[in-house]
């Protein structure tokens, strides 16, 4: 593995057309990534719904399949998740996610995680909110 992208080594037999030719180099790689995360509401009051929009992307050159979107406010003990079932190169998805802010939530600034992942790929990313 070089820099998260695997290299296939492929040999090419064609002596008599590029006799100085032994071998060609193709990269491909697999890379799912969150190309968007926005909240609709970063200030929020507790009892209400906090609403999630990201973007999925696979910018890598395999189909990826059985993607996992999951959101996590680990303070508050929240995990919501959806899975992408199959996603084609250069395809992406809208994944919105409305999670609803316990009554009981006290006054802070409250980290959420983002994460995408299968057996391939994984990103991670974090974004704060407020409740007041």
């Amino acid at each position: 593995e070089i820099l998260g992208k695997n290299i296939v080594y492929i040999n090419l037999i064609l002596p008599k057309i590029f006799p100085s030719i032994n071998k060609i180099v193709f990269n491909k790689f697999h890379l799912l990534q969150i190309k968007s995360l926005f909240l609709e509401n970063d200030v929020i009051k507790p009892g209400n719904n906090l609403v999630i929009y990201t973007k999925i992307k696979n910018e890598g050159s395999f189909k990826e399949r059985n993607a996992m979107v999951r959101i996590t406010i680990p303070e508050l003990g929240i995990i919501e998740q959806s899975l992408i079932r199959e996603l084609k190169p250069k395809d992406q998805r809208l994944k919105i996610f409305t999670i609803e802010i316990p009554k009981n939530t006290k006054k802070d600034y409250y980290n959420l995680k983002i994460q995408v992942f299968n057996q391939n790929s994984q990103e991670t990313e974090a974004v704060q909110f407020e409740v007041i």
